[in-house]
């Protein structure tokens, strides 16, 4: 018998979900969170860095940031779990690290440096880092029984991951040891002059100058930075963590889905299961339904006057021009249901097939209907998932 999805998570402290953008990865880890905090009695947080700030409407408040909110679940009737949520703030997460890895004199000098200054707001590649940073200060303050992450919107899952690592290589590149030089070696820049002087005309000195210092600062935080990376990725790596791979089904999310999954096969990091998010009903194949369609084709003509003759009789005195204009509109109203009906029955078994592309088997795949509209309440927030248990 296979494990339930909720019975192989409720024993984890960190769930990272993740997935190509725009398949409901933030909703679905809402959901997940909230499910797990109703069913398992627990104390749950979510963690966001989806810059579209939907978990926030999603979970009924206003606004979210670095420092968890307590989510008010008084309408989830006979819950006892507490959940909270909070989204990265990458200026805020940029300068708790530095308040975290620098002295004060260095602090002062990162922070009125406008490199720095347009980094820490703007620099939408470092989400992966910072989403990184984030978890290692809510996890270490042990607060919760359970972290859910959204992981950033990326080229690909994979660049999350692979975050810390890359943190590591930077401080022990040839990129970084060439940035500082100028304020490490004389040699350097008696040798590099005529470099420097073209640099000087195209960037500017003083953006030169401005770069170097910061580089020079952020070097001085290499051991913070390097604990705090490989403290995570150390997490990541425990029998602590595991992963749900989010995805709908269609062709390029299926894809990004496989791709991640087998990179978690190589390396060795547990898979809990897959979700495919806005799933076509199952009953779009069903043999009554394609029968009920294939009449409504076959006799259209026929329900056509049979609509009209009901609809003149309780309406005696309707225009008789009216009338007859009526009958083209009712006409056409039931071929568009009958198209709009053949085109979903074959969405519906497009989606059958790119679904078993994913690379699991389909014990560890749970699939989430289509929802009309944004999902804007609790309860139906809760429905979602409900039955992985």
């Amino acid at each position: 018998m296979v494990d339930s999805l909720g019975s192989k998570l409720k024993e984890k402290s960190v769930i990272f979900c993740a997935g190509a953008g725009g398949v409901g990865k933030t909703t679905i880890s809402a959901s997940l969170a909230l499910t797990l905090a109703v069913h398992e009695s627990k104390s749950v947080l979510v963690i966001t860095v989806d810059p579209a700030k939907r978990l926030a409407g999603a979970l009924g408040l206003n606004e979210l940031g670095n420092d968890p909110i307590e989510v008010d679940l008084s309408e989830i009737e006979g819950h006892k779990g507490r959940l909270y949520a909070a989204m990265v703030d990458m200026k805020e997460s940029w300068d708790q690290i530095v308040e975290s890895c620098a002295d004060t004199d260095a602090q002062e000098r990162i922070f009125a440096n406008p490199i720095y200054q347009n980094i820490s707001s703007q620099f939408v590649q470092s989400h992966d880092y910072i989403a990184v940073e984030v978890l290692y200060d809510l996890y270490g303050r042990g607060d919760f029984d359970l972290i859910v992450v959204d992981t950033p919107p990326s080229r690909n899952a994979i660049d999350f991951l692979d975050a810390p690592k890359r943190m590591e290589e930077f401080f022990s590149s040839k990129l970084l040891r060439w940035l500082t030089m100028p304020y490490r070696s004389k040699v350097f820049v008696s040798a590099f002059k005529p470099f420097n002087a073209v640099a000087e005309k195209i960037l500017g000195s003083a953006f030169l100058a401005e770069l170097a210092e910061f580089f020079v600062d952020f070097q001085s935080m290499q051991d913070g930075f390097l604990e705090r990376a490989r403290t995570v990725s150390k997490l990541i790596n425990s029998d602590q963590a595991t992963f749900i791979v989010i995805s709908t089904a269609s062709e390029a999310p299926i894809n990004e889905a496989s791709f991640f999954i087998t990179e978690l096969f190589e390396r060795n990091l547990p898979l809990a299961g897959v979700v495919i998010n806005r799933c076509l009903p199952q009953n779009l194949l069903d043999r009554e339904v394609a029968s009920s369609a294939q009449k409504l084709d076959d006799s259209q003509n026929v329900l056509v006057a049979k609509l009209m003759g009901h609809y003149l009789k309780e309406n005696p005195s309707i225009d008789e021009d009216l009338g007859r204009r009526l009958s083209p509109i009712i006409n056409r109203v039931l071929s568009e249901v009958n198209s709009n009906y053949l085109g979903l029955a074959e969405l519906y078994s497009s989606e059958i097939a790119y679904k078993s592309k994913i690379g699991v088997d389909s014990a560890e795949i749970i699939e989430v209907a289509q929802e009309r509209g944004d999902i804007s309440s609790l309860p139906n927030l809760l429905k979602m998932l409900n039955d992985i248990w």
